[in-house]
């Protein structure tokens, strides 16, 4: 019986420890080579017996949800059947029967957890410290999956509900170290029945009580953790080079398994190594990309995450498990990230970019009429150590990374990565008009020289603090000054169909404040931060000086 006892204690998510631990090793082996027809052919369709190899991993990520998935959307009795089962061909009917029915309990998952999505997208969550939410017709076999899902992406302990009868029932799932049963403890007067430990509990409660019970439990979670930002976390054991990672190393760490609950695969964390090669793999759900450090290289995969524009593109600090990867008879070392941060160097220059942002912000700000409200730099000094809801705003590469190493505590988010929970972050390359989330204060760190640039800010109530201008501004604008001469040799390029004005022997910057000013003035026209792909309007005679963008770079 070592192989269902070994089955059983992985998908019950109990402590790889002690006795557990020693089941569970024997028992993995005793189901690579297992007798039972039904957990033969459950493990071929679920592809966790290759290589002759039986893993802790492969149990609960193939094995477990496939037996899990009858139970969770009508009856376990398939899966009970499968296991007792001495005849071949039932055993494979039943394995593909629950391989069928887990397809249709991920679509079921995906579709509620999206509409879940869609929910929290609704919502403010920096003013909360749970996630709690109620669908009619969810499934509730899934909603304790779903809950899973939600509390390690937001890293806040989640409730999801669905209705049965007069009731609505669920499951719930912790985050970081938040007592769950603690925290409904404290709720115990909104609720009908529950039960559970410090990770997971099930609960009900009367449609009457959803609302208080909602405010009970976000102030039981504050009870427990204060009023700072909840962000993901992820714990690594060591330290260490990038090029000491390598197969031996792996086989040292593999040594130490079966990994699992009470005894997590090791992780080790990678300091200033650069990404490269990034490229999307799964339809998109995933990053295949090389990490590299002087002469060192290891290959790596991302799970979760598809968008190559929110990886550091300089210096990143990763955290991973370092595993072997088997691909077509050859073994290679292999990190599977975790987590990234961006790492001492955050900052590539990319002048482009930056340009087009500012000239974005500054070609609307200016023929703004609504300066917006612009506090002084005195009003800042408190707010860099404020604990969430502070957004540093930079327009120059130097400013980004001075600002980066004099806050490291702030995020980066790079690219058109948002934060719905407003931490504390840094920002470079974007324009004003971009910022949706719920920031209380934007520090434009390279101070303002337009008063139309506070109210881009589109954030209701957000405070808008400028600091003094930087030299790297001034620089960058003074780059950006044309005379109306400058301006007639780029229309007559234009007409020429020179679109990159190489025809205008000046830098990029004035370039494309070229692009801007002519668009103003209703000469050209182009999509929204695109200015190379622009199109003639119909030739008229106009005055530079009616740009309002062409006054300010030109006062």
């Amino acid at each position: 019986l070592l192989d269902l006892a070994a089955l059983a204690t992985i998908a019950d998510m109990m402590p790889l420890l002690d006795e557990n631990r020693v089941i569970t090793m024997f028992g993995l082996r005793e189901m690579a080579r297992t007798a039972r027809p039904g957990l033969r052919a459950l493990m071929e369709v679920a592809g966790a017996g290759r290589d002759g190899e039986v893993t802790a991993d492969r149990v609960g990520f193939a094995i477990a949800p496939r037996l899990n998935a009858a139970g969770r959307l009508s009856t376990a009795q398939d899966a009970l059947r499968l296991l007792n089962t001495q005849d071949e061909t039932e055993a494979r009917a039943l394995a593909q029967d629950l391989d069928a029915i887990n397809q249709e309990r991920r679509q079921v998952q995906e579709h509620m957890r999206h509409e879940a999505e869609d929910m929290l997208a609704q919502q403010d969550l920096s003013q909360v410290r749970s996630i709690v939410l109620a669908g009619a017709e969810w499934n509730k076999g899934v909603a304790g999956l779903v809950a899973g899902r939600l509390a390690d992406v937001h890293a806040y302990p989640t409730i999801v509900l669905t209705r049965e009868e007069d009731l609505w029932v669920g499951s719930g799932r912790s985050a970081l170290d938040i007592d769950l049963y603690q925290a409904l403890e404290a709720c115990a007067d909104h609720l009908h029945r529950f039960g559970g430990h410090r990770q997971a509990a099930g609960l009900a409660l009367k449609d009457s009580d959803l609302a208080q019970f909602k405010d009970a439990f976000d102030q039981a979670v504050r009870a427990q953790v204060g009023d700072g930002a909840l962000m993901p976390r992820v714990a690594y054991d060591a330290q260490v080079p990038l090029q000491h990672v390598d197969k031996d190393m792996v086989r040292q760490i593999q040594a130490l398994a079966p990994f699992g609950m009470g005894n997590p695969t090791p992780q080790v964390m990678c300091r200033n190594v650069q990404v490269q090669a990034a490229r999307p793999v799964g339809n998109g759900k995933h990053l295949k990309m090389e990490l590299v450090s002087g002469s060192a290289q290891l290959d790596a995969i991302y799970f979760g995450v598809g968008d190559p524009e929110v990886l550091p593109p300089m210096d990143a600090d990763v955290v991973f498990e370092p595993s072997i990867n088997r691909y077509n008879g050859t073994e290679t070392a292999q990190a599977v990230v975790r987590a990234l941060r961006a790492g001492d160097q955050a900052f590539a220059a990319e002048p482009e970019r930056e340009i087009v942002a500012l000239l974005q912000d500054f070609a609307q700000a200016s023929a703004n009429n609504e300066s917006g409200s612009l506090y002084p730099p005195a009003a800042v000094a408190k707010d860099f150590a404020a604990p969430q809801g502070v957004l540093l705003f930079c327009r120059t590469q130097q400013t980004a990374q001075e600002m980066h190493t004099k806050y490291p505590a702030f995020s980066v988010l790079f690219g058109g990565q948002s934060a719905p929970k407003a931490q504390n972050a840094l920002v470079y390359a974007r324009c004003l008009t971009d910022l949706q989330d719920p920031y209380h204060t934007v520090i434009l760190c390279d101070g303002s020289v337009c008063p139309g640039e506070a109210a881009l800010v589109s954030t209701e109530g957000a405070r808008v603090v400028a600091l003094p201008v930087t030299p790297a501004l001034r620089q960058r604008l003074d780059g950006m000054k044309l005379t109306k001469q400058d301006l007639r040799t780029a229309y007559i390029a234009l007409r020429n169909n020179d679109r990159l004005l190489t025809a205008l022997p000046l830098p990029l910057e004035a370039r494309l404040a070229a692009l801007y000013i002519l668009k103003q003035l209703q000469l050209i026209d182009f999509p929204a931060g695109k200015p190379w792909l622009s199109h003639m309007l119909t030739m008229r005679k106009c005055d530079p000086a009616h740009s309002p963008l062409y006054r300010l770079l030109n006062p």
